[in-house]
This record gives C-alpha cells, sequence and structure tokens, in this order.
C-alpha cells in the first residue's frame, strides 16, 4: 500500500511541474481583435466603449490593457453577430448566446480579478 501511495505522489508532482513548465506559454499569449471584414467605423467605435472599461480598471501592465480590451471588443463583436445571424428567432439566439455565456468571464479571468471581471460585466450593460 505504501508503495501505491508514493508512486501516486510522484505522479501528481510530476503533473505539478507539467503543468508549471507549461504556464509561460500561455500567459505570453497576446488575444487578437476579431475585426477582420468588420466595418472600420463599427469597430473604432467598439473599441473607444471598450477602452473606457478598460481606463476605469486602471491596469498598469500594457500587455493586460491590450488583451483585455481586444476580449471586450470581440465579445461586443460575437454578440452583434449572434443577434444579426438569428435575428428574431429567439431560442435559436439564446441557445447561442448561452454556447458563449461562460468563456467570456474565463478569458478575462487570465488577465483580471474576479472583482474587476464584475466591473467589466457591468460597464457593459
Amino acid at each position: 500500500m505504501h508503495d501505491k501511495n508514493m508512486k501516486k505522489l510522484l505522479r501528481n508532482k510530476l503533473l505539478g511541474a507539467a503543468c508549471l513548465l507549461l504556464l509561460p506559454l500561455g500567459a505570453g499569449a497576446q488575444v487578437q481583435l476579431d475585426s477582420v471584414g468588420r466595418d472600420a467605423k463599427y469597430v473604432n467605435n467598439i473599441i473607444a466603449r471598450s477602452q473606457k472599461i478598460v481606463d476605469a480598471l486602471q491596469l498598469t501592465d500594457k500587455s493586460s490593457k491590450q488583451n483585455v480590451l481586444h476580449i471586450i471588443c470581440n465579445r461586443y463583436f460575437l454578440l452583434n453577430d449572434i443577434y444579426e445571424k438569428f435575428g428574431k428567432n429567439k431560442a435559436e439566439r439564446d441557445a447561442e448566446l448561452y454556447k458563449h455565456h461562460f468563456e467570456f468571464a474565463a478569458n478575462l479571468e487570465n488577465y483580471l480579478s474576479e472583482k474587476q471581471v464584475e466591473q467589466v460585466k457591468d460597464g457593459m450593460t
């Protein structure tokens, strides 16, 4: 029994070490702005609206600021795309919105605290 516990402990330590080694790979990634094929005036409007929300967060890290800005802009783009695609079909629209419900907060949590995520949500509504 002792040997089994040691193997389990060693496996967990190795898994934890592997996760720590891979962590910087995701942390340095830049969030891309999903503006391709969109009207430039619309994109600039969304960027300006999103920038106000980001400014209120008073972030000091330039990279985090840019990533958060792009996450918020991309959320506005996605919501617009869903409303354009499904229009008045409430059931399909709501189903599509639900599919994407949790990813927004999860993406923001890579750069923000829970309190800041709530600030962003409040700023968007």
